[in-house]
């Protein structure tokens, strides 16, 4: 069950009967001198005062909370909470369908091995692209499940140093990513072959891919694939009317 920004106070009232759930528009004064206290990561935050401590089901829900100076915080890293990360993700060097400028931005988290993974790589992301075109692009960034997907993981960015990273990761998600089928992919490709073996032995973009996955636990990130749409976090595999409804606003803005 995903817990939206709709039903969070629903929870809050049955987690802790004794408090009183009130709005805060960001763009208030009050909301501009909570965010100048908290500096939250993602929108919207969910603000506790230091009472909670003597509720009776604190204990139960402190793990989901983190203490900033005098409020305690509903920790956007939640599962199932959605959000929109208000940090920019850095992208800079990162694989990414288009170079251009575009009002919408996609991050995607996204493990090798993953099956939902290839659903949303063969089936979801060809047809959100050929239906935006240039309006948007969307940016992958890494997230390893195992040991397999990290071996995997880093022969996408041997194959992202030789050009082919996009057609790489098709093949991949298509036909398999074990040791062999890498070495296949690269023949597949036309790729210098010479030059990915020595990208592989060497291993130097493990550090890269790791940077990723840390990026990717830092923002909450617990399974694949996952999606920030300009910011909003969606878990899995999401529904094309769905995407379509979050790309519209986002467009329209």
């Amino acid at each position: 069950e995903v817990c939206n920004s709709d039903n969070v106070a629903d929870i809050i009232r049955i987690a802790y009967s004794g408090i009183t759930v009130r709005e805060v528009e960001s763009t208030s004064d009050e909301g501009q001198q909570l965010i100048a206290e908290i500096s939250p990561a993602a929108l919207p935050m969910y603000i506790f005062n230091e009472d909670v401590e003597f509720e009776e089901n604190f204990t139960q829900f402190e793990t989901v909370l983190r203490k900033v100076n005098e409020h305690y915080v509903l920790d956007e890293r939640v599962p199932g909470l959605i959000v929109r990360y208000v940090t920019p993700f850095d992208i800079a060097g990162e694989p990414t369908t288009n170079e251009a400028e575009t009002k919408v931005v996609i991050v995607e988290f996204s493990d090798p091995n993953c099956g939902a993974c290839r659903v949303f790589n063969t089936k979801t992301k060809p047809l959100v692209l050929e239906t935006y075109g240039d309006d948007l692009k969307i940016v992958f960034k890494s997230m390893p499940l195992s040991e397999a997907s990290l071996m995997a993981a880093h022969a996408m960015e041997c194959a992202f140093e030789q050009g082919t990273f996009w057609e790489y990761t098709e093949l991949i998600y298509t036909v398999g990513s074990d040791l062999v089928d890498l070495t296949n992919h690269t023949e597949t490709l036309g790729m210098n072959v010479t030059a990915y073996d020595e990208c592989m032995e060497s291993g130097k973009y493990l550090d890269e891919v790791m940077a990723d996955r840390a990026e990717g636990v830092e923002r909450g990130v617990t399974g694949t694939p996952t999606l920030f749409i300009n910011g909003i976090k969606i878990t899995g595999v999401p529904a094309m009317t769905d995407l379509q409804d979050i790309i519209a606003l986002e467009l329209a803005q």
